[in-house]
């Protein structure tokens, strides 16, 4: 399966796939390149270099499985996801310098 979408819609296609449970969409290099954020020339030096994820030929075109372009771009995160700081008490936050939101404290 193929699945057509452009840089500017491709979060709302992305959650569609992934809601629909196609993880083995298949991509185009223009779709790796949106949802990594890289150009073709990256892509393929590391594809090259074995640290990005191996194209697969589909009738004559070069294709990418969804499910490994997504593991990759998850494990580039050096960090844990981000987390505010701090604990919320009713309708604001206290972090943990005192501070609280809604106020120029």
């Amino acid at each position: 399966m193929t699945v057509e979408f452009s840089a500017a819609g491709n979060l709302d296609v992305l959650l569609e796939i992934i809601t629909a449970k196609q993880f083995d969409a298949l991509l185009k290099i223009d779709q790796v390149e949106a949802i990594t954020s890289f150009k073709k020339s990256y892509i393929y030096r590391e594809m090259a270099a074995g640290t990005f994820p191996p194209s697969t030929s589909v009738g004559g075109g070069t294709r990418w499985y969804l499910s490994d372009v997504l593991t990759w771009v998850l494990a580039q995160r050096r960090t844990q996801p981000w987390a505010p700081a701090g604990e919320f008490t009713g309708d604001r936050k206290v972090f943990s310098n005192g501070h609280q939101t809604g106020t120029n404290h």
